[in-house]
């Protein structure tokens, strides 16, 4: 009886231990022995107010011109931001095509002396050759190109846009696969021998190792790839490569077919059209230019469409002269629209302190 209640008195005191001890674990007492369980408070999340002009967004019916953001420093007036603003805007209003396309330039090389009037070579290598009537290259070099020299319709020194059609009629020469590509440049301006690249303007070439049409662009000696665009491509044969441009958006055609669309670079608002190589034997029999007839029209997503310049006005429902920070400023255009309808574009303009 006795080690019977030793036992009992035993098992009693064990099961007090042990609450005791999971009552010191979710302890907060920090008396050495004891283990401290940290708490975590988060940051609030910072809500948006909608009403801020920076968060508002901006309502148009039409594609405007873009603005790039601008800087002030705190204290200048509203009036003063907006003299800094454009009092005109670029607006894009959709419309409906007409008229026929018209020859703006053509030739089949079979005059060296024409050629030599009406086009601008750069070879310093010594590979072009207008032999048989055919503009070709006898050497591989990555310095050939050759432009129109300086056209009316490229509309150069001026704001407007150069709209048209160039066609060339190309085939490589090489019976290996070609490692690059030769086609058209468009759009461009300084020309030069120097290198590859020493040019400003839109490219559009056929080949490479995999059979592509390779699009691209080079501005102030650098060269971006866009696209590349799988084809199937044989030696020795003619393909018609066409790049139809037409103010901010350019279609390539491969033998009448459309193979892409994209838009021209902004710094290559007009210029002029060529034939260019990268280190491939190549030759080109036909090129023309010409202006856009309505169903040229076809090959871009938005059709036909008008730009006009028009006035804007400009708003801001919360700019404080003396707080920095950010500000939405909203362009709206509502001349020369269908009733209900308007053009808008937002600026961000940052108040920063003088420093």
């Amino acid at each position: 009886m006795k080690n019977t209640t030793k036992k009992l008195f035993a098992m009693l005191l064990a099961g007090t231990l042990a609450v005791s001890m999971i009552a010191c674990a979710g302890s907060d007492d920090t008396a050495e022995g004891t283990t401290t369980v940290a708490t975590t408070t988060k940051t609030p999340a910072v809500t948006k107010d909608p009403n801020a002009s920076s968060n508002q967004k901006a309502v148009s019916d039409y594609k405007v011109e873009s603005v790039k953001k601008k800087t002030v420093a705190a204290g200048t007036p509203i009036e003063d931001v907006i003299a800094g603003l454009p009092a005109e805007l670029a607006v894009t209003i959709p419309g409906e095509a007409t008229g026929e396309s018209e020859s703006l330039y053509s030739t089949d090389f079979s005059s060296a002396d024409t050629f030599a009037t009406e086009w601008t070579a750069c070879d310093n290598d010594g590979v072009l050759s207008l032999d048989g009537g055919k503009f070709a290259t006898t050497g591989k070099s990555n310095k050939v190109k050759a432009y129109v020299t300086d056209p009316e319709w490229a509309k150069a020194g001026t704001e407007e846009y150069a709209n048209y059609v160039v066609s060339a009629t190309v085939r490589g020469t090489a019976e290996e696969a070609p490692t690059n590509n030769f086609g058209i440049i468009f759009r461009a301006s300084n020309v030069t021998a120097t290198g590859a690249d020493s040019y400003d303007g839109m490219y559009v070439g056929i080949g490479d190792s995999t059979g592509q049409i390779c699009v691209g662009k080079a501005y102030e000696g650098k060269w971006t790839s866009i696209k590349n665009i799988d084809v199937e491509y044989a030696a020795n044969t003619d393909y018609v490569l066409t790049v139809v441009v037409f103010n901010d958006s350019f279609a390539v055609l491969l033998d009448g077919e459309k193979l892409y669309e994209g838009e021209v670079d902004e710094n290559m608002v007009n210029g002029t059209v060529g034939l260019r190589t990268y280190e491939q034997l190549f030759e080109c029999s036909e090129f023309s230019v010409r202006t856009l007839g309505a169903e040229d029209y076809n090959n871009f997503e938005d059709g036909y469409v008008e730009v006009k310049t028009l006035p804007v006005t400009w708003t801001c429902s919360d700019y404080d002269p003396n707080k920095t920070g950010t500000y939405g400023f909203f362009g709206t255009i509502t001349e020369g629209f269908p009733e209900g309808k308007q053009a808008q574009v937002k600026v961000t303009v940052s108040v920063r302190a003088a420093s």
